[in-house]
């Protein structure tokens, strides 16, 4: 009905219908489970509805509550010209050629980013149980089966309505029905975009190819510096090094664990020391570029190991991520001594001011080194680790080479301005 009356309306007036149709259905909704939670105690709230994982911060417009699945696509008020947010997509039974195998792809992603690299020698027996069980279970049968509908309707959608070179774009896109959205664009001929915050501070990086490694940036810092010999005032200026001053820190998700992670009552540890940042675990930027290492388990288990090579007078500091819901308090506070240190207290940017150098899998965190003139340290992929800006180190005996001369560890600070 919302499309009958959309496509007999003017252009502006389309707008406002469907503004008007979403705000009366937003409201009705929220008041609704007001009232259902005054009466039944606060109780499961409309199950039939599927809450949004992520507000669209790319076109400021926010849905709440979106009924799944919606088989229609509405122009936004207010939005950019010629841009359009597709709820859902249209389903469809016929199989393209490349689906069942792009679905296979997609599940095994998803896989490592809810329950991380578990195929690994080693994992625990409840891990992959805890992985077969979801494989085998009906949940995971549905949600395959709902990807090859949305993917097929989105390839005949984008092979019917969007000739000329359509443009699709989406919010990381690594995983899910956001993958299959852009790979369906891909292969009709169209072009893509991958949005993802940035790792500096008040920036969004938008890019055609990827998010984070996977971005098209080149690897060469010859790149960067030709760039810079034709624009000799911005190679003059250090204002970059500003963003340094914009740093805040993220709000634990898990407070009062994190609080009982931290070393209250402690005195800071006394000497030079190595600041290492550990990641979520489930993140992309760990099962996705990882590299050599598997997991965040065997991140903290590679760095103790590197940290006995320390030389007399330095430790190593590790600080637990504030928004990962997975606390490794238990296992680090049992492997912790005069050269592994848990330390989660201050902030980010404080501990790389009083840093010497940091270590990082490939946290943004290494990049905010940059800010304040520190050694980086990278073992994984990192799109801003190449050649003389950071340390790579692609092994555990490079690690603990590294680790052995702290001291001697240097960077170009022209390559990292160029860059």
């Amino acid at each position: 009905q919302l499309q009958a009356n959309c496509s007999a309306a003017t252009a502006d007036d389309n707008g406002q219908r469907v503004k008007h149709h979403l705000k009366t259905r937003h409201d009705n909704r929220r008041q609704q489970q007001t009232n259902s939670s005054n009466t039944n105690g606060g109780g499961r709230r409309f199950p039939q509805f599927r809450k949004a994982q992520e507000p669209d911060r790319l076109l400021g417009f926010h849905f709440r509550d979106i009924l799944m699945p919606a088989t229609f696509t509405v122009p936004l008020p207010g939005a950019i010209p010629g841009v359009r947010k597709s709820w859902s997509g249209p389903l469809q039974w016929r199989d393209w050629p490349e689906t069942q195998e792009l679905i296979a792809e997609v599940e095994h992603r998803f896989n490592l980013n809810k329950l991380g690299k578990h195929g690994y020698p080693g994992a625990q027996m409840s891990e992959r149980i805890q992985l077969l069980r979801y494989q085998n279970s009906i949940n995971c049968r549905w949600r395959r089966l709902r990807l090859r509908l949305h993917y097929n309707g989105w390839r005949t959608t984008f092979e019917k309505a969007f000739e000329g070179g359509p443009v699709a774009g989406t919010w990381n896109g690594m995983i899910g029905r956001r993958s299959l959205f852009l790979e369906a664009a891909r292969r009709a001929g169209g072009k893509t975009l991958y949005f993802e915050d940035a790792p500096l501070p008040c920036f969004v990086a938008c890019d055609p190819q990827g998010i984070n490694y996977g971005n098209s940036l080149p690897r060469q810092a010859s790149f960067y510096r030709q760039r810079a010999d034709a624009r000799p005032s911005e190679r003059r200026s250090r204002q970059w090094k500003e963003l340094g001053d914009c740093l805040t820190q993220r709000q634990a998700k898990r407070p009062q664990s994190y609080a009982d992670s931290c070393s209250s009552g402690r005195q800071a540890p006394v000497g030079r020391f190595l600041y290492c940042p550990l990641q979520v675990p489930v993140d992309t930027q760990v099962w996705a570029f990882g590299g050599w290492i598997r997991s965040m388990d065997h991140f903290i288990e590679v760095v103790y190991q590197a940290s006995r090579a320390l030389p007399a007078g330095w430790h190593l500091h590790i600080r637990e991520h504030p928004s990962s819901r997975q606390s490794f308090g238990k296992k680090l506070r049992a492997l912790q001594d005069e050269r592994f240190v848990l330390w989660n207290q201050g902030t980010s940017k404080s501990q790389i001011e009083t840093a010497e150098a940091v270590v990082t899998l490939n946290s943004s965190v290494g990049l905010h080194g940059f800010l304040f003139d520190k050694p980086v340290i990278v073992l994984g992929q990192a799109y801003w680790s190449f050649e003389a800006l950071t340390t790579q180190a692609k092994c555990v005996e490079a690690l603990c080479e590294t680790f052995s001369r702290p001291a001697s560890l240097h960077y170009d600070d022209a390559a990292r301005s160029d860059f």
